[in-house]
């Protein structure tokens, strides 16, 4: 099955399966999104990844809950993903405006 990038249009670059779930983590590297899916391959989380200030921040649409988290993510694998914000499920973030939604979000948080 070929699975495409919302986005792009393009071929997912990379899956990793998570242990003992029936979910799998897709990448996009021309996007810098990735994609949590279930055994359905049917969209859980869209993760934007978002470079801001020397911190790998993410912003999660969580499809299911219909909630955003942004997130701080972990420099090392060992280290925790941290949650900074839950905010009702927001439309229209896209890798191109990212950025400046993040940085919202973070000055008036």
């Amino acid at each position: 099955m070929m699975l495409t990038c919302t986005f792009c249009d393009k071929n997912f670059t990379s899956s990793h399966p998570i242990d003992n779930s029936n979910y799998s983590w897709f990448y996009c590297s021309g996007c810098d999104v990735s994609y949590k899916m279930g055994s359905d391959y049917n969209a859980v989380i869209t993760r934007l990844h978002v470079p801001f200030k020397d911190t790998n921040y993410g912003i999660d649409l969580c499809h299911n809950i219909q909630e955003t988290h942004v997130i701080k993510l972990p420099h090392y694998m060992d280290e925790l993903i941290l949650v900074i914000l839950i905010l009702p499920y927001m439309t229209g973030i896209t890798p191109n405006n990212c950025l400046a939604k993040l940085e919202t979000l973070l000055t008036f948080s």
